[in-house]
């Protein structure tokens, strides 16, 4: 499992390039997939 603060920095960096905000649970499936 993805510690919480990783997802955190995650959700951060993808707002600072210009994405949108996109819910924890969506952005875990992605790093696990990825």
């Amino acid at each position: 499992m993805i510690p919480q603060r990783s997802l955190s920095l995650i959700a951060n960096k993808l707002v600072r390039t210009g994405g949108r905000r996109i819910p924890e649970a969506i952005i875990e499936r992605d790093y696990v997939l990825s």
